[in-house]
């Protein structure tokens, strides 16, 4: 025994393994890696931790089957020992947190015999935790697309969901545990901004969406009309809308709630918006359209039941009725919610595109009366109920609309219109003509809050478009590179009708809130552009780049900066290489230097300089620091 000891001691594998973590959103189930073919004497020696980048590139492209930008590397062990069965958790508690709390960073001029006995690496632990920038399969919002996949993916969510929601029971799956579950699971999930979380505290999946209006874009008149002091209600609601506040205070036990709140209360409903539906009624040709969809409870959680969950699922599953699926394969099911517990209402939209999306249209209103001065509380009710009235007559005349419709059937692996948007068409800045286009996939068809669209004209010679839909966006900084042909060229930038362009139209511009910390206001726009056959800078091994990136993104940078603007998001997949010239894409946040701000939510880890914060002002410096730190001169 003693003499094998020995033989080892004298005789070493020539090879040091070492357990790496790469955390990345890209390696979703984070997964640990092995590098096996490190040298030893590498590990005994004064070889540097920076020496290791060769070997971290060749694990991320043969293991994760992804590629990774070297110069963006940095190198982190854990302080305290990371089983590798534990090493899933410790990654979803700390991807895209600050790890020096928990791990020690390790400089590249490090010794790695300093770091490492390799005796006890490449063990049941993690050695090693990797942070930097993937070159491809980023779940980033892109302006660039690849091909369309094998497998269609919204028709697999949506045939997924439609198979699973007949099991669940909505006034189960509405009770806190039931609805954990669901929510994290793929094939029941409603995205409607409610999140379970794992053991570790992360979010177990993302129900945050893109908004529903670009599906629907009546959605906006109802938010819209509830916004607009100068939105009167209709003259005969008054006398319902008292009825109404006469009842809404009762406290009632559920045995006789009915009779004294519910009943009423949908019969003076039923009275001013027509035929509404809660269960499975029936007009006289044989289908009820659930164009308005009620659940009243004694109150919100009433039995550990929340009414709002109960009515997104009753919406779904009515909609996924075999009655309704000629109509259910032609469009995204734009149905409203109105929700309620004892007095207070709420009022909500939902879409059944390729997932099921629920948005509020409103805020809470409590109608019972609660002061002496009632006036203006019907007045607001009375607000309330007439935008509810506006929202089904345009329901109405949509699904009037799309029974008559002729559309191709729907089928597996195939783009079909119910999947996108609704806008199919706008009016092109140059030739003034109306073009109609059809979606082809989104871009990032995995990421639900997915906003940019490959799409195809329908023209005698087709050409492909990116379709992208914002609220903000900064048109005047995209058109001046656009001029100078150092941006994709811009055919629309304007209000989801595709007529009324921000050129035109005021409606279709937004602003920033004075004195709000730079909180923006403004329509949801449609921005349509060319389309550019490349790729971008994270998608494009840095060695591969043209030599002339840094000149040319510096040239941009510096058009812009000299007519007042500045960019804001200078990462590596807004730089697009394409047709051998260097092109900028994403003008979100770019605008005239001083009114413009950085948005919510900047993640910690995206490689931003300093001053980069959310709410604070976009400077030109910040630019040019984002040029050298991300686009180096060689």
């Amino acid at each position: 025994m003693s003499g094998s000891q020995s033989r080892t001691r004298r005789n070493p594998k020539p090879y040091a393994a070492l357990n790496t973590l790469f955390l990345n959103e890209v390696n979703r189930k984070h997964q640990v890696k092995r590098i096996e073919d490190l040298p030893r004497q590498a590990v005994e020696t004064d070889m540097c931790v920076d020496k290791l980048s060769p070997y971290i590139v060749k694990l991320a492209k043969n293991g994760f089957r992804f590629s990774v930008d070297s110069i963006t590397l940095e190198f982190y062990k854990p302080k305290t020992p990371l089983k590798l069965d534990d090493a899933e958790e410790w990654a979803q508690q700390h991807l895209n947190q600050d790890l020096r709390a928990v791990a020690t960073k390790l400089q590249p001029a490090k010794s790695l015999k300093t770091v490492f006995n390799p005796d006890d690496i490449g063990t049941d632990y993690v050695d090693l935790v990797v942070l930097g920038e993937a070159l491809q399969d980023v779940p980033e919002k892109r302006d660039t697309v690849g091909e369309l996949p094998t497998t269609f993916g919204p028709y697999k969510r949506y045939d997924d969901l439609s198979k699973n929601i007949k099991k669940l029971k909505p006034s189960s799956a509405a009770k806190s545990r039931e609805r954990e579950t669901f929510q994290k699971s793929l094939s029941t999930v409603v995205h409607d901004g409610t999140f379970a979380v794992n053991h570790g505290g992360t979010v177990a999946l993302e129900t945050i969406a893109q908004p529903i209006e670009i599906f629907y874009p009546p959605f906006r008149r109802i938010s819209e009309a509830l916004e607009d002091p100068n939105f009167q209600p209709g003259l005969d609601l008054l006398d319902v809308i008292s009825t109404i506040v006469l009842k809404a205070g009762i406290i009632a036990q559920e045995d006789n709630y009915t009779e004294t709140l519910r009943k009423p209360l949908m019969e003076v409903l039923e009275q001013y918006l027509g035929k509404v539906y809660t269960s499975g009624k029936h007009s006289a040709d044989g289908l009820i359209i659930p164009l308005l969809f009620i659940d009243l409870k004694l109150a919100f959680s009433e039995g550990g039941c929340d009414p709002i969950v109960q009515a997104e699922y009753s919406v779904l599953q009515r909609w996924n009725e075999e009655e309704l699926k000629p109509l259910r394969e032609k469009c995204s099911c734009p149905t409203l919610i109105l929700a309620g517990g004892g007095p207070n209402f709420v009022l909500l939209g939902a879409v059944w595109a390729d997932r099921f999306i629920v948005q509020r249209l409103s805020d809470i209103i409590c109608l019972a009366q609660a002061s002496t001065s009632v006036d203006d509380h019907i007045y607001k009710a009375a607000r309330f109920f007439s935008a509810i009235k506006l929202g089904i007559n345009d329901l109405r005349a949509y699904y009037k609309d799309v029974r008559t419709r002729k559309m191709e059937p729907l089928q597996p692996n195939t783009p079909h219109p119910r999947f996108f948007p609704y806008p199919t068409k706008f009016k092109c800045r140059q030739s003034k003509e109306t073009i109609s286009f059809r979606y082809l996939n989104a871009t990032d068809d995995d990421d639900s809050r997915n906003l940019v669209y490959l799409a195809q004209t329908q023209e005698p010679q087709p050409r492909k478009l990116i379709v992208k839909f914002s609220d903000r966006y900064g048109y005047e900084a995209h058109q001046l590179l656009a001029d100078a042909k150092h941006a994709p060229e811009l055919f629309y930038c304007g209000l989801l009708d595709g007529e009324s362009d921000v050129l035109d139209s005021e409606k279709a511009k937004g602003r920033f809130r004075g004195g709000a910390g730079g909180l923006y206001t403004g329509p949801m726009r449609m921005i349509v552009m060319e389309y550019l056959e490349g790729k971008n800078a994270l998608q494009t091994p840095r060695e591969e780049w043209p030599p002339t990136a840094h000149a040319h993104v510096k040239a941009t940078i510096d058009q812009l900066h000299e007519a007042g603007f500045v960019f804001g998001d200078l990462r590596l997949p807004n730089v697009i290489f394409a047709d051998g010239d260097t092109k900028l894409i994403d003008f979100d946040w770019s605008g005239k230097e001083g009114d413009v701000f950085y948005p919510h939510g900047l993640s910690e880890n995206a490689g931003w300089v300093e001053g980069v914060k959310s709410f604070r002002k976009i400077e030109k410096k910040h630019d040019l620091e984002m040029l050298e730190k991300h686009f180096p001169a060689s």
